[in-house]
């Protein structure tokens, strides 16, 4: 359930982000759907405990990545008290990994056990 709350904390965040920067004429970010893609399956396959790949395509260490994103949505959180809850959380992904890493290293085969790949 904690994984939930924080994902909801930041998808409200940048929900509430986006329409006020496009207010403003802050341009869109010009990223290739298939750099998208291959950011999404990189951060499927390796999760929170290795890196990730940033807006600008390059991989950088996943408390990096998040880091800059709590800092982008930080206004939002703050303005809707959610700051602590969803910091927390991510602190929490980021030492303990998500439910499926906790899965695998408590099943037998451990850390092997990866369907997607």
């Amino acid at each position: 359930m904690d994984d939930a709350v924080m994902l909801t904390g930041i998808v409200r965040a940048l929900v509430e982000t986006a329409p006020g920067e496009a207010a403003a004429g802050v341009p869109v970010p010009d990223c290739a759907p298939e750099l998208l893609q291959a950011a999404m399956r990189h951060a499927a396959r390796h999760g929170p405990g290795d890196t990730l790949i940033d807006p600008g395509g390059r991989r950088r260490r996943a408390d990096d990545v998040l880091g800059r994103l709590l800092r982008y949505v930080a206004p939002a959180l703050d303005a809707s008290g959610d700051t602590d809850e969803v910091t927390a959380l991510v602190h929490r992904l980021l030492r303990h990994g998500t439910g499926a890493d906790r899965q695998r290293a408590a099943s037998p085969q451990g850390a092997r056990a990866r369907s997607w790949t």
